[in-house]
């Protein structure tokens, strides 16, 4: 399996991986894991929906590019930066 991440600023990962249910347990294991540094989120993008992801996520995304102090890793395969145009116009937004 092939994964490419690509850093989209400060905080802010994004993984494309061609079989999501491979990486399952690495979303789990983000979200359990001890936050020393501060928090750590993890999502699969392909199994949000549009209304989380327009309303919850990309409000989320640009609140912490002015926080050092967190992270996120959005996993999602290269079908959703291809369907889900609202997403990839705010990962382009957020570069």
């Amino acid at each position: 399996m092939m994964q490419m991440a690509l850093m989209l600023f400060s905080g802010i990962a994004l993984v494309i991986v061609p079989l999501l249910a491979l990486t399952a347990d690495q979303v789990e294991k983000i979200k359990r894991a001890v936050q020393t540094y501060g928090t750590v989120e993890a999502f699969h993008i392909d199994d949000l929906t549009e209304k989380y992801i327009r309303e919850t996520l990309i409000t989320r995304m640009y609140q912490l590019a002015a926080s050092t102090s967190s992270s996120i890793f959005l996993f999602c395969s290269p079908q959703c930066l291809v369907e889900k145009t609202y997403f990839r116009q705010a990962v382009l937004e957020s570069r």
